[in-house]
């Protein structure tokens, strides 16, 4: 199931109050004007007296609860994604009832490098047919789409760690080739399930960054803003996840702009790479 790969480094925590972040470019692409949703990031934690822990057999790492009791909720925060760029959402606006578009359980796996998840609030329910899964990829044509599951391990041409590659995804998903003196495809972006999109921003930065990372670097125009924040990949106990959910902006002005369907084509690449 997983790769043999183990981070061993653990890097220094981050001061959100001297975070930078790398200008963006103004000839950047956009998706349709207008295009808007609601996003929740709940930072979550295991608690291990509410589950023993659960080990594989073969090498006894470990593995996301399966009981929601053991998924303890630390602190949420609202966001409004709109034109590409993402603000803090005000409480008033979130009495509406909201459409789901995505929803994902997100924890980072010290043991192996990879980001596991579930599509769906491992807070308040179990599904036994579905497991936690690393993530993956669909190729197309050079452009990666994350989901889970989905049908490759690795990325779809090789991501440049000067970009969004360093600091989205661990080094365990970059491309590799398959056969001998394979010539590496050229690389068109990221893009995939926006809650999955967003759990791995949160993961890129402290927990107390998470604002500023989404405000700076959450944008669209195929661009992620690089930050100096350190990882938020980091080994430690209790382990740390998020739950991040992604909701149609039930703003009446926005009816019709921002739909699901609109929405799930953002997500598909039909606008284009949401990184590059």
């Amino acid at each position: 199931m997983f790769s043999q790969k183990k981070q061993s480094k653990r890097p220094s925590s981050g001061n959100p109050k001297n975070v930078s972040i790398q200008p963006r470019p103004t000839d950047r692409s956009l998706p349709p004007e207008g295009l808007s949703f609601l996003i929740r990031i709940d930072a979550v934690e295991y608690d291990d007296s509410q589950q023993v822990p659960r080990l594989l057999p073969q090498t006894g790492w470990w593995l996301p609860p399966n009981e929601p009791k053991a998924i303890r909720t630390l602190e949420s925060s609202w966001y409004l994604w709109k034109n590409g760029d993402a603000v803090q959402a005000q409480a008033a606006a979130l009495q509406l009832q909201l459409t789901l578009v995505s929803e994902h359980t997100v924890f980072y796996h010290e043991e192996t490098g990879h980001l596991l998840a579930n599509a769906y609030d491992a807070r308040h329910m179990h599904r036994d047919d579905i497991a936690w899964q690393p993530l993956a990829f669909q190729h197309l044509d050079g452009m990666s789409r994350v989901a889970v599951p989905e049908d490759h391990p690795r990325l779809a041409a090789p991501g440049d760690s000067n970009t969004w590659l360093g600091q989205l995804l661990p080094p365990v998903y970059n491309w590799q080739p398959t056969r001998f003196n394979e010539a590496p495809p050229v690389s068109k972006g990221l893009c995939g399930q926006l809650s999955i999109l967003v759990a791995m921003a949160a993961f890129s930065c402290p927990p107390s960054s998470i604002p500023t990372i989404m405000k700076s670097c959450f944008k669209a125009g195929n661009f992620w803003g690089r930050h100096n924040a350190s990882t938020g990949r980091i080994a430690k106990t209790p382990r740390r996840g998020f739950v991040v959910s992604v909701y149609v902006d039930p703003t009446p002005a926005n009816a019709g702009i921002s739909s699901q369907d609109k929405i799930q084509a953002f997500e598909n690449g039909v606008y284009g790479p949401l990184f590059k």
